[in-house]
Formats: C-alpha cells, sequence, structure tokens
C-alpha cells in the first residue's frame, strides 16, 4: 500500500493509464483518511480535460482504499458513479492488489465500459506493477520485492 500512495507513484502510474493513447491523470490532491478529499484531473489525447472530484470513505492502511466520486469532499451528490475498493494483502515477500468497482446503475457501469474504463484499469494495474518494481528497488537496494 506505501507504494500506491507514496508521492507520484499513483500519480506516474495513473499518467500513462487510460484507453487513449497519451491519455493520463494528474493528481490535484490526495488527502488518504475516511472523508479526505480526492481531486485529478484526466487528461484526453486531444488535449481535453475532464477533473474528477471524490473522497474516501474507509481507510485501513496497510489493507485497504475505499473511495468514490458520488459525493464531492463536501458530501455533495454529484450523480450516480461507483465506490471503488483497493485491497491490499501480504503473499509471502509480494502484495495481492485487487480493484474493485461497484457502480449504482447497469447504465453507469455501461457508460464506464464504453470509455475504456476495464481496459484503462488493466493498463493501469500493469504499469503500477513497474513503479512498484522501481520503489522496491529504492527501498531494498537490491531490487527484491518487499511487503512495504
Amino acid at each position: 500500500m506505501r507504494r500506491w500512495t507514496r508521492s507520484g507513484a499513483l500519480g506516474s502510474t495513473m499518467a500513462r493509464s487510460g484507453s487513449a493513447p497519451r491519455a493520463g491523470a494528474e493528481i490535484v490532491e490526495q488527502d488518504l483518511r475516511p472523508g479526505g478529499r480526492s481531486r485529478m484531473v484526466f487528461h484526453g489525447p486531444g488535449g481535453e480535460a475532464m477533473p474528477l472530484e471524490g473522497g474516501y470513505l474507509h481507510v485501513v492502511p496497510r489493507e485497504c482504499v475505499v473511495s468514490t466520486a458520488a459525493l464531492d469532499a463536501d458530501w455533495n451528490p454529484q450523480g450516480p458513479n461507483m465506490v471503488r475498493t483497493d485491497a491490499f494483502a501480504a503473499e509471502g515477500q509480494h502484495t495481492r492488489y485487487t480493484a474493485t468497482a461497484r457502480h449504482w446503475t447497469a447504465d453507469a457501469k455501461a457508460q464506464h465500459e464504453a470509455m475504456g474504463f476495464e481496459i484503462g484499469w488493466g493498463a493501469s494495474a500493469d504499469e503500477f506493477a513497474e513503479v512498484a518494481g522501481r520503489i522496491a528497488a529504492e527501498i531494498t537496494g537490491r531490487g527484491e520485492p518487499t511487503n512495504a
């Protein structure tokens, strides 16, 4: 989980994710605590900017982060969206990362699928593994994975 939340790690992972070439994300604010704010801007290949604001609902250090963009940080509704859970579990010298999205409606899920949501999360997970490997090398000095 430390690798996921480490300053710059999430942003560098998300900066290359998404279904479109050169699509990316800029992490504006990440207050990782229950009730904390999450703000980012997704950038499309044509230069379009799509801001996303939400909040953290549940945070258990080294285990899970639950967030949503259905409410902004001031608890104002933003329409049907999803609840995202990022879970971390030790497996020997490695950490299993599981991301889950629960949508309000089938239409909201279909809209995310049409936007390349699943492809983007898959690419982001692959790139996250690369970032985690680089951070592990910095931490251990040998490049060996650790459960940090």
